[in-house]
């Protein structure tokens, strides 16, 4: 069960961090991603967000990455969130983005790809994908 978001408005600082609980005792991946920060990435859309990846000036939350890879990419695991009046799904993925054939598939800009092409715009593959109901009062 996903829980609701609901936030009065304001600026917060927003850590998310990843758990598989299919495992016993529950494996934390959250190490995982950011030992391998320069091949992943969280991005924030949906019609709750605006930000580097979702372009909804009208929603209550704007959304800005507050930490970066070895390649000074951004991360996602550490954000800073403004929030304002008004609901909305927030969507939080992550991407895993392996080089191909030496290639860095995580380079500047992806967020921005997203936000005018979807996923299909990016290389990679989702490893995590979350949708929550966001209410800001």
């Amino acid at each position: 069960m996903i829980d609701p978001v609901n936030l009065t408005a304001g600026m917060f600082t927003l850590a998310v961090g990843f758990e598989n609980r299919l495992e016993d005792p529950p494996e934390i991946i959250t190490t995982e991603v950011m030992d391998e920060s320069d091949q992943h990435q969280l991005f924030f859309t949906g019609t709750a967000v605006n930000g580097p990846a979702s372009d909804q000036p009208g929603a209550p939350l704007s959304h800005a990455y507050a930490d970066m890879d070895v390649n000074q990419l951004p991360i996602g695991l550490s954000n800073t969130i403004t929030a304002a009046t008004g609901t909305g799904t927030l969507t939080v993925t992550l991407r895993h983005m392996p080089p191909v054939n030496d290639v860095a598939v995580k380079v500047a800009g992806v967020a921005e790809q997203v936000k005018t092409g979807g996923f299909a715009a990016i290389g990679g593959s989702t490893d995590a994908q979350v949708n929550f109901t966001v209410t800001v009062q």
